[in-house]
Parts: C-alpha cells; sequence; structure tokens
C-alpha cells in the first residue's frame, strides 16, 4: 500500500508541472492579444504592403489553429476583381504543422491534468500532510520547469534546436509569415506563457495551501 501511495505522490510531481506548462504555452499560442502585441510592438505590419493590419492577421492565425478542420491557412488581398492569396504552400504547410504540434500538446496538458486531479484526489483522501509537501514540492519543480522553458527559448541555439525538431519548415526571407513571426515574437511567447505558467502555480499554491490546511482544535 506504502508503495501504492508513492507512485501516486511521483504522478502528482510530474504531472502537474507538466500540465501548468503545456496549458500555459498552448492557451498563449492560441490568443490573438500575444500576436497583436508582438506586430504592434516590431511594429512589422506597419511597413508591409498589404492592406491587413496586426488585428487581421492575429485573428487569422489564431481562427485556422483553434479551429477543428482541415482547411488551409490563407489569407486574400483584393487586387480589382480578383483575391490574391498572401501565404505560398509552404507558408501553409507550416501553419498545418503547427496546428498539429499545437493540437498534441493539448492533448497532453488533458491528459497531465487529468492525472493530476486523480493523484491529488487520491493523495487527499490518504493524509494531508504528505499531501502538502508533495504539492509544494510539484509548484518548486514547475517554477523550474517555467524557468528553463525562458533559458531554452532565449537561447538561440537551442530555440533553432526545437523549431528544427517540431516544426521544421525553413521558409524564405522574403515569406511573410517568416516576416510576421521573426525575432523578437520569441520574446513575446515567454512574456506571455511565463505569465500564465507563473500565474496558474501560483493559483493552485494557494489552492493546495487551503485544501492541505490542517484543522486545529481551538482556531
Amino acid at each position: 500500500m506504502e508503495r501504492f501511495r508513492l507512485t501516486w505522490h511521483v504522478l502528482l510531481l510530474i504531472s502537474l508541472p507538466l500540465a501548468i506548462l503545456f496549458l500555459s504555452s498552448n492557451i498563449a499560442l492560441r490568443m490573438p492579444e500575444m500576436y497583436v502585441y508582438h506586430f504592434n510592438d516590431s511594429q512589422v505590419t506597419s511597413w508591409l504592403s498589404v492592406d491587413a493590419g496586426s488585428r487581421e492577421f492575429a485573428e487569422a492565425i489564431t481562427s485556422y489553429l483553434n479551429g477543428f478542420g482541415d482547411e488551409e491557412f490563407q489569407m486574400y488581398e483584393q487586387n480589382g476583381t480578383y483575391r490574391d492569396p498572401l501565404f505560398d504552400v509552404d507558408e501553409s504547410n507550416m501553419m498545418a504543422r503547427i496546428k498539429s504540434v499545437l493540437t498534441a500538446e493539448t492533448i497532453a496538458a488533458a491528459l497531465f491534468t487529468v492525472v493530476t486531479v486523480i493523484s491529488y484526489a487520491f493523495l487527499y483522501q490518504s493524509g494531508k500532510r504528505a499531501l502538502r509537501r508533495s504539492g509544494l514540492m510539484a509548484v518548486c519543480i514547475g517554477v523550474v520547469l517555467q524557468v528553463l522553458q525562458i533559458l531554452a527559448i532565449h537561447t538561440k541555439p537551442t530555440r533553432n534546436l526545437l523549431y528544427d525538431t517540431f516544426i521544421g519548415f525553413d521558409l524564405h526571407d522574403e515569406a511573410l509569415l517568416a516576416t510576421l513571426l521573426r525575432s523578437p515574437f520569441e520574446k513575446t511567447y515567454l512574456i506571455f506563457a511565463s505569465v500564465l505558467g507563473f500565474a496558474m502555480l501560483m493559483v493552485f499554491t494557494y489552492f493546495h495551501l487551503f485544501m492541505t490546511k490542517e484543522k486545529r482544535l481551538f482556531s
């Protein structure tokens, strides 16, 4: 029985930090506000020779990433009686790849969240004192993972390695998508994802301390 309980403690230590890491990353990349912030901060859309602005590009990207269909990622610009596509085949394929990676991340986040809830519920019934320690250790591991993410993405060789591993599309320098999402996009992502991640850790910590507080006889 003790070994079985230890297994649930280990699962909590692993699942909670990974659930928060994946959730914060996923939510950030699906938020149009993050892209609007990046476009406005870098002023990249102000010197493009297209009619679309920051909000239009942001909503096009996030509506595609949040969609459930298999439609192609594309935006069009009116040219007389014609509608000219703004993105080429490689750019559309790259967005399809990003969407599939985000979908996989969503599934992983959901699975780790379910494991966290189940393990927490089981350990809560087994004893608050041990759960309190494990929960605080899981929060510490979560903080470490958030810091490691910041260091990894802020460091160019590591960032390139992650990109090549999960995305792997080499767009030419003049590609519109490459122009829109080039550096400092990674800094904007880290701001949004880190704020979300640390906020989730703080919310869990407050909930956890409240749930595992020992009841005192004369409190």
